[in-house]
């Protein structure tokens, strides 16, 4: 049943919200309601809109950084205020008759920790057997840091006996990392995995800044 309907801002709301449901799109549209009007958007077209401000709720920013989205502050909105991402449970329909989009929420379905965890692990072995299904006759190279990331990944690869078609590779950060040991990867080539180390230290860093790009560099100056 619909409990709320607003007008329509205007002709790509309406295409947006025709029979919209987050969970079956994976590109992300935004939603803002403002005085009984409804308004609908991608990141890509969203600037259509006169008056679009950033949301300083959500944001750190320094001069040396570009600006930075906490995880934990999600629930206060987008980078745009004003604007939110509509969650799984929102449906939005709009009505050609009455130019109008009403809105209902559908109710979640409880499941079990035990049932939860089973669809994820199934959801995850399904997505690693399909880049090797995709690629029978090549080896899969994979950015390896060591964390719990790639950690889970590797558990699946051994758990599929699949060591033989992976290469792992690993950069270590010498010029802003604190700590100089190096690690050697001994316990994953034990495990049976072909590794590759790419070292990076000062002078690959003033090489990056002397090819006057800024993105390359800004890219190798992170904190990781």
């Amino acid at each position: 049943m619909f409990k709320e309907s607003y007008k329509c801002s205007d002709d790509v709301t309406k295409q947006l919200l025709f029979k919209f449901r987050q969970k079956d799109f994976s590109k992300k549209v935004y939603i803002k309601i403002e005085n009984e009007i409804i308004m609908a958007a991608y990141a890509d077209n969203i600037n259509r809109f006169q008056k679009l401000s950033l949301s300083d709720k959500i944001y750190e920013h320094s001069s040396t950084w570009f600006p930075i989205i906490f995880s934990s502050d999600f629930r206060l909105g987008t980078a745009w205020q004003g604007w939110q991402i509509p969650n799984f449970d929102t449906y939005f329909e709009y009505d050609r008759h009455k130019n109008v989009v009403r809105i209902k929420t559908f109710q979640r379905q409880q499941i079990s920790l035990d049932f939860y965890q089973e669809s994820i692990q199934k959801i995850i072995d399904k997505n690693i057997l399909s880049v090797f299904a995709k690629e029978k006759s090549k080896k899969i190279m994979i950015a390896y840091s060591g964390g719990i990331d790639s950690l889970v990944i590797l558990s699946y690869i051994i758990k599929n006996k699949l060591q033989e078609k992976v290469i792992l590779v690993n950069f270590e950060n010498l010029f802003t990392r604190k700590e100089k040991k190096i690690n050697n990867l001994t316990l994953e080539k034990k495990l049976g995995f072909e590794t590759l180390q790419i070292k990076i230290d000062i002078g690959d860093f003033l090489e990056s800044c002397n090819t006057k790009n800024l993105l390359q560099a800004s890219c190798y100056c992170t904190l990781s």
